[in-house]
């Protein structure tokens, strides 16, 4: 249903001011793709229309980001629970 909360400071800062600067212009598109996919789910399958993965080891839920859509740079992650996702968080991959 909505995207409650952020932890990473930047992503915040985009969703709430469309600042978006700060991300390479050769993947900006996923990243705002994915958090409004994110903001739109309302249920787990709707997590799953996007791609979206859930690690083994907990509840987090991730979206690859990729560069040209070929080259995996990072991924937007969260918890989804009630159709709300939270502690939205950007890991950028580091070669």
């Amino acid at each position: 249903m909505a995207i409650v909360s952020f932890l990473h400071h930047e992503l915040l800062e985009m969703w709430l001011s469309d600042y978006d600067e700060w991300l390479p212009l050769a993947y900006r598109h996923e990243v705002w793709n994915a958090l409004f996919d994110s903001d739109a789910a309302s249920q787990i399958s709707d997590l799953l229309d996007i791609g979206a993965l859930r690690s083994e080891e907990s509840a987090l839920w991730y979206v690859t980001i990729t560069v040209n859509s070929v080259e995996p740079c990072g991924a937007v992650t969260c918890y989804f629970n009630d159709g709300d996702c939270f502690s939205l968080d950007f890991r950028e991959y580091n070669p």
